[in-house]
């Protein structure tokens, strides 16, 4: 890397300093990634509150204690329980914050771990400034150095802000995708608790403007912003075949479920499927909730799937 001496600090322990100047220079955002942060947060709690009183907005994506610990502690030369330890200590600090700030200080645990620390100060701006540590641990270690980026859009610095932010976007996505077909009662009932009751995004294409696109434009715009997709399967069509007279859902409902399960994978494409609905016996191994009358009643089991597939952020 062609980077300048004077922008290397040898001993990346002592970051904390140039750390601390960061975030007293953050005018509108500051971005952090890595496996943990329990000790800058703790160690630069003045600087982030003054920060906050400010309106600069902080955003932290950590390991999650769910990851699978055994293959990271064995990257990081830790023991699955030291690890442990280290991001339950982590979480528990950023919860403090987020919990008295909202969403003004968010964190995301991820189960995907970059192999170095990145703090970004207003990444939107022309010249991103921050700090990177490339580690072999997930501790800050003499053995490794911190380096000063004084502009993050310049190579070779440039791929490591678009992977944290590109991260930080992914971990922060909470739009659903309700696909749907006539009846519109149970599309609004939905569309209120993702809203409502679970603070996600609800997107429904004919509530969405037009902004002169044909249809299948419109929906592959809203569509490919989503992190997971519901199908509400209602009784819309009667269908007569081979003697056999059933209820299944619009044509639609169908191709644009294939459509998010070619995208987003089975696990992140729901069925909330109305009792009197019939399924294409192709679609077997997606996750199928079944209701009656109400989808409020299964409440529990879409927060739970939801849940699995990190969406919800309550």
């Amino acid at each position: 890397m062609d980077i300048l001496a004077e922008s290397i600090i040898p001993d990346a322990q002592d970051l904390y300093p140039r750390l601390r100047e960061l975030i007293d220079n953050t005018n509108e955002n500051f971005v952090a990634m890595g496996v943990s942060f329990y000790v800058s947060t703790r160690s630069h709690k003045l600087q982030i509150r003054n920060a906050l009183a400010r309106g600069v907005d902080f955003q932290y994506v950590t390991l999650d204690v769910n990851a699978d610990l055994n293959t990271f502690s064995r990257q990081f030369g830790q023991s699955v329980e030291e690890l442990r330890t280290e991001i339950e200590s982590s979480d528990a600090a950023l919860s403090s914050f987020s919990k008295e700030f909202g969403k003004r200080f968010s964190f995301y645990p991820t189960k995907r771990c970059p192999n170095y620390r990145i703090y970004i100060s207003d990444p939107d701006s022309d010249s991103p400034s921050g700090i990177i540590v490339f580690y072999g641990s997930s501790t800050d270690s003499p053995s490794l150095p911190a380096y000063i980026i004084e502009d993050f859009t310049q190579p070779p610095f440039n791929r490591y802000l678009d992977d944290a932010l590109r991260a930080i976007a992914q971990e922060t996505n909470c739009k659903v995708f309700i696909i749907h077909g006539h009846e519109e009662a149970k599309r609004r009932e939905l569309k209120e608790l993702l809203r409502d009751d679970l603070e996600l995004e609800p997107v429904v294409v004919v509530d969405e403007p037009n902004q002169g696109a044909t249809l299948i434009e419109k929906f592959e715009r809203h569509a490919s912003e989503c992190a997971y997709a519901i199908a509400l399967i209602t009784s819309d069509d009667l269908v007569e075949k081979d003697g056999d007279v059933y209820l299944q859902a619009r044509p639609n409902v169908l191709l644009e479920l294939g459509w998010f399960m070619s995208r987003l994978g089975r696990k992140r494409v729901m069925l909330l499927v109305q009792s009197n609905s019939r399924l294409p016996s192709d679609l077997e191994g997606i996750v199928t909730i079944n209701f009656n009358t109400s989808i409020s009643e299964k409440f529990r089991e879409i927060k739970q799937e939801l849940d699995s597939q990190n969406v919800t952020r309550l």
